[in-house]
């Protein structure tokens, strides 16, 4: 196998830009509270659960890439969430529910922005039942709860040209791949794996057959910080990076994982070369790392 550092970007020179100011506390307080009301609605609602909260921006200042205040805020509707994957076990891929908070360099206020339906409709060519888009929205609403309105920003298309992801086939079995997805991702110092859903679980506890699906969340602040610092709504798609290791109906195990760039262009956000060398890093340290050993 191949050996590459997975998202420690090297070339430190070639990735070094001019020296930003580091972001100072009083610049999260819009964006903090913002995020701060999202999970207390989400606690306050006996049908949603808090997943996983992510300070983009503070991680990637703690290890020296200032970014401007980013945020996202993970939570579960379960059953939802177990309906939808069973569709298209790709949808995974942007699970659990999120919304994030964030204030750009210039910008006087921070705003929140998710991903609607549609959008998910598009990406993964299906097609929600009335009632699905109809929780889903309210869901949304539970979490937004309370908020202004003026605080509420939209992406101008919810098209994609590719479902902008990108899929590898493993000669393991789905137990195996799991393990050496996780240590490929382990394998450098600076990552750190956020969270793993275990989504054949979600669905059984829910009435639902699935397929093996398991979702891995993981992220390295500092390059991370470094390919956002001019795409910051890319911290709602891309950022945590997610590896979705699922069986098909054949038995035959899949890896798959978000093209970055394809989504950077969904959002009209700057296509950073730190975001496209960490694009290139993912796949050069996963294209081999799932062959059996001869």
């Amino acid at each position: 196998m191949k050996m590459y550092p997975f998202l420690t970007l090297g070339l430190t020179a070639l990735l070094a830009g001019c020296a930003a100011k580091p972001v100072e506390e009083q610049h999260y307080i819009d964006s903090d509270r913002l995020a701060d009301a999202v999970i207390e609605n989400v606690e306050s609602q006996a049908d949603l659960s808090m997943s996983i909260t992510i300070d983009h921006s503070r991680l990637a200042n703690a290890a020296g890439e200032p970014l401007s205040p980013s945020r996202v805020v993970m939570f579960h509707d379960l059953p939802l969430e177990a309906e939808l994957v069973a569709m298209n076990p790709l949808i995974a891929l942007d699970m659990p529910m999120k919304l994030l908070s964030y204030q750009e360099a210039k910008a006087e206020e921070a705003h929140l922005i998710w991903n609607h339906s549609d959008y998910l409709q598009a990406r993964y060519n299906v097609q929600f039942s009335q009632q699905q888009i109809e929780r889903y929205n309210q869901v949304m609403s539970q979490a937004l709860d309370g908020i202004d309105t003026s605080k509420f920003k939209s992406f101008s298309r919810n098209d994609m040209k590719d479902n902008a992801v990108i899929t590898l086939t493993s000669e393991l079995s789905f137990d195996d791949t799991v393990k050496q997805a996780i240590k490929v991702i382990s394998g450098n110092d600076d990552v750190t794996i956020f969270n793993q859903i275990d989504y054949q679980s979600v669905a059984n506890d829910q009435g639902i057959a699935l397929n093996p699906t398991y979702l891995i969340m993981y992220g390295a602040p500092a390059p991370g910080g470094k390919a956002m610092m001019h795409a910051q709504t890319m911290g709602l798609d891309a950022f945590p990076q997610k590896l979705l290791v699922w069986e098909d109906d054949s038995g035959e195990v899949k890896v798959s994982f978000n093209d970055l760039a394809l989504l950077a262009e969904r959002q009209g956000a700057k296509q950073t070369f730190s975001l496209l060398m960490i694009q290139k890093r993912i796949y050069w340290s996963l294209e081999d790392a799932f062959e059996k050993s001869e």
